[in-house]
């Protein structure tokens, strides 16, 4: 077809037509070499993007040891999966977390974390607002996985503040006012948000046991955790080895 002018995909297609082809299976690091990309120092406090810190063992003999340009490493990540990235070290890929995943109790995605970003202000340093963010997270999370719509999450609030209603307002139990003013719960109500937050705070099913944060039943605050770090295979979203496998 010398006079004809094809595009690189129609002369694909004529020529598949005419010989086949054979799909060549992937590899893991195929896989990872498939999700975003960007360019990221490693500095002392890890990798750092997206108002999240990744560090691990892993980048200790490579921290501002880039022999690229720009000082920086290829570093992919998963939009559905931003609890850990991948960096491209001398060796290969190698998986980093986020060292605040141990104050989230379950999976989530970027969007969820973008929407913590833009209802929650920052108040204090860099490393103090991420931790915030992550306690944020994992309070949207557990209140929409047992369906609790009590609390307000209003820009620069804390964790277990809630927005009182108007007095007069009805009961959610009863459907009438309260003779206070204020909405009275029945005893049924309560017995099932206690039952609702032990099936939060209880693990996946078929996931690893773990350490999660508890919720204070008094308060509504969730205590601190010294240095709470999970697994980033526990919650198992994407693993470039097993897709490699399917093939």
């Amino acid at each position: 077809m010398p006079r004809l002018a094809l595009t690189p995909n129609e002369m694909w297609a004529a020529l598949v037509g005419i010989a086949g082809h054979v799909p060549v299976p992937l590899t893991a690091a195929d896989w990872i070499e498939l999700l975003p990309s960007r360019r990221c120092a490693i500095g002392d406090e890890g990798i750092r993007f997206e108002h999240r810190t990744y560090d691990g063992p892993a980048l200790n003999a490579h921290r501002h040891r880039s022999t690229a340009t720009d000082g920086k490493w290829e570093v992919h990540h998963n939009p559905y999966e931003p609890w850990q990235c991948w960096v491209r070290l001398p060796h290969g890929w190698e998986s980093v977390p986020w060292i605040h995943q141990g104050l989230v109790s379950r999976p989530f995605t970027d969007t969820t974390w973008r929407h913590i970003r833009s209802v929650v202000k920052q108040r204090e340093g860099r490393a103090e607002h991420e931790e915030q963010l992550a306690r944020h997270l994992d309070e949207l999370l557990r209140r929409a996985h047992t369906a609790d719509t009590g609390v307000s999450h209003v820009a620069g609030s804390r964790p277990g503040e809630t927005t009182p209603r108007a007095p007069g307002a009805a009961d959610a139990a009863s459907g009438e006012p309260s003779p206070t003013g204020w909405p009275a719960r029945s005893r049924r109500k309560t017995h099932t948000d206690r039952t609702k937050q032990r099936n939060a705070q209880a693990p996946l099913p078929g996931s690893p046991a773990r350490q999660v944060p508890h919720m204070d039943e008094d308060s509504g605050t969730t205590p601190d955790i010294a240095d709470s770090v999970t697994s980033a295979a526990a919650w198992s979203v994407f693993d470039a080895h097993q897709e490699a496998q399917q093939w």
